[in-house]
């Protein structure tokens, strides 16, 4: 369709593209938002701070469709636009290629797992940090949120929670912040790890937590280097899949008396220690069996000829 594609101009334009794609598919996001709520509950402009301050919590329904828009015009879209102009084949372009080995999704499995509690042990001891009114007050907006998408009532309710904590963010942000953003960072800086390192900060400030800042960034550079070692997107979107969908189960039945047995300081230990073994192990068997990005992956003119291919077993 194109005569040439965004991909043989300088990496400074192309970004520069992305970027203005970017700025304004979330301003249109960010847009939408209010008008939603306006229809959906009838307030007024003047009322609209203190209703997204202390009343949305109320209405799950509509966090829910709210919480979707941003993250379809924030990540989705521009991500799958920039692709579809830059490349000819833009599945291929995002990394959307074939995982290759079975082993690979269990191993996702068992990552997920190992990031849970090496993750939850983290963010538990952050949480004994005083890091500040204003670590707090968005302490208690991710709170609030958090408990509206767990109200669970019926199986549908279960179903569309799960989806909208897992599978949403999964998809949407995998594309944006590795698929793209990953890809950006290696053609400036060069480095895999520095990267993946840049990708995971920008990956982690998103999601606005000081108190979880660590965990987080955590997550962000497992999810980058599961990308980087299998040469496909699909497992990090899988292994972000797992790990929220898990995370929200836990969040839905886990009962009183389950939560009270994991306090204190032995129980916080034991799942640090074994989340830590869980990763090591897997990364050991993922690095064993890598199909890693080609060493000229990246945006810059040249560095991709052709189709997207992950290189040959090391």
């Amino acid at each position: 369709m194109f005569k040439s594609y965004l991909r043989i101009q300088p990496v400074s334009v192309q970004l520069l593209v992305f970027l203005s794609f970017w700025c304004a598919l979330m301003l249109l996001g960010l847009f939408i938002q209010p008008l939603y709520i306006k229809a959906v509950t009838g307030i007024g402009a003047d009322q609209m701070d203190h209703f997204l301050e202390q009343d949305i919590y109320r209405y799950p329904n509509l966090i829910f469709v709210s919480n979707t828009l941003f993250q379809v015009f924030s990540f989705l879209v521009p991500a799958l636009i920039y692709a579809y102009l830059a490349d000819p084949s833009p599945r291929s372009y995002l990394g959307l290629v074939n995982p290759v080995r079975k082993i690979r999704i269990a191993g996702m499995l068992v990552l997920a797992l190992g990031l849970l509690c090496f993750t939850g042990a983290l963010a538990e001891w952050m949480a004994q940090l005083d890091l500040g009114k204003a670590s707090q007050e968005l302490d208690r907006q991710r709170e609030g949120f958090i408990n509206a998408y767990l109200s669970s009532g019926s199986v549908w309710s279960v179903l569309r929670n799960v989806a909208l904590i897992a599978l949403v963010p999964a998809i949407c942000e995998e594309l944006f912040f590795r698929g793209v953003i990953f890809k950006f960072a290696q053609s400036i800086f060069r480095r895999w790890w520095l990267s993946i390192g840049v990708s995971s900060i920008l990956f982690t400030l998103f999601h606005a937590s000081i108190s979880e800042f660590l965990p987080i960034f955590i997550a962000g550079v497992v999810l980058g280097w599961v990308y980087y070692i299998t040469g496909s997107l699909w497992m990090s979107i899988l292994l972000h899949l797992l790990f929220n969908g898990i995370q929200a189960l836990i969040g839905i039945y886990a009962t009183p008396g389950m939560e009270k047995s994991l306090e204190g300081a032995g129980p916080t230990v034991i799942a640090f220690v074994i989340g830590a073994v869980l990763i090591a192990g897997c990364v050991f068997v993922l690095y064993r069996k890598r199909t890693p990005l080609p060493a000229g992956w990246n945006v810059a003119p040249g560095s991709n000829k052709g189709s997207w291919l992950p290189e040959k077993d090391a």
